[in-house]
């Protein structure tokens, strides 16, 4: 068995290796790209993969494409764990308004907002252009459109790693547990 991490930030993944015995360096192969468009694997090479904190920042197209790539490359039966920031999340003010009347309108991607407009001014310059946002509604579909079968969704926090300033109901994330 072997682990195979993949990020955009090669500092990252040096700070995961550091973090990994030497005795299985062996097991660990790194990958410095960009998923989805930059990541292939063969069909039914692989038992699990984990995304996190990674789907909000493409586009509806990537999210689609990319969890669509992460069936193929899945075993029958293997598994897919995501986590992902809700409309919750404290540094976007008032936006949960917003992504509700995307929703009530019938738009694919409810969830994608321009980060910028609704947080504060400090966070601004820190921020992307665009950010995707879920709920429990929206990324369990995205999912079983890709053909997986969602086995449980939760909300949760980060108790020690997110600012309380940023902690609104304990559902500031969200993650998905799916199977081939």
């Amino acid at each position: 068995q072997a682990v195979i991490a993949c990020d955009i930030s090669q500092t990252s993944l040096d700070i995961l290796k550091a973090g990994v015995p030497t005795s299985l360096h062996h097991r660990l192969e790194l990958i410095c790209d960009r998923f989805p468009e930059k990541l292939n694997f063969q069909p039914n090479s692989i038992s699990a993969i984990h995304i996190s904190q990674v789907i909000h920042f493409l586009g509806g197209e990537d999210i689609a494409n990319g969890f669509r790539k992460c069936y193929d490359w899945l075993i029958p039966g293997g598994k897919l764990f995501i986590c992902a920031i809700t409309p919750d999340i404290g540094i976007f003010k008032n936006v949960r308004e917003t992504y509700e009347s995307q929703q009530q309108a019938g738009l694919e991607w409810p969830g994608l907002i321009k980060p910028t407009d609704f947080t504060q001014p400090e966070w601004k310059k820190q921020l992307p252009e665009f950010i995707h946002l879920f709920t429990a509604e929206t990324l369990p579909k995205y999912v079983t459109n890709a053909g997986f079968i969602v086995e449980k969704t939760n909300y949760f926090t980060y108790e020690i790693s997110l600012e309380v300033a940023h902690r609104t109901n304990g559902k500031e994330f969200i993650s998905i547990i799916a199977k081939k």
